[in-house]
């Protein structure tokens, strides 16, 4: 789960199955010396290459908004492949959950719209190596 300090009541997290993965915090990280923690989910330990994955964005309904709108841009492999945002007068009672699974391909030749989940890769690290 991603935790930014400086900006309470917004959580970040991978899912699998519909669970969050596991995570852990790197005590050694230099960030956590300035009082920020650095998380981090344990992937490489819980993944299984060609397993799907979805983002997981909250914002709690005690958010305080600095302007009218938060965006979010998800980068997956390095491509955004999502910019979901959400209007400071939609978050009325309850949080705002957004679940991203994949991106839309478009089918031209049949003009329709396909989602690609995303899903896990090998990554070439073998689990006795953990």
């Amino acid at each position: 789960m991603a935790v930014i300090p400086g900006l309470p009541g917004i959580e970040i997290y991978i899912s699998v199955a519909g669970n969050r993965l596991p995570e852990s915090i790197k005590a050694e990280d230099p960030e956590r010396q300035n009082g920020n923690e650095f998380r981090e989910s344990k992937l490489l330990e819980s993944v299984v290459p060609g397993q799907e994955f979805a983002i997981c964005l909250t914002v709690k309904n005690s958010f305080k908004f600095q302007d009218e709108r938060l965006g979010f841009k998800i980068f997956v492999d390095g491509v955004r492949r999502a910019s979901p945002s959400i209007r400071k007068e939609k978050l009325t009672c309850d949080d705002w959950v957004h679940k991203v699974e994949g991106t839309h391909e478009v089918d031209w030749t049949h003009g329709n719209k396909k989602l690609k989940n995303f899903t896990f890769r090998n990554t070439g690290i073998s689990r006795s190596s953990l």
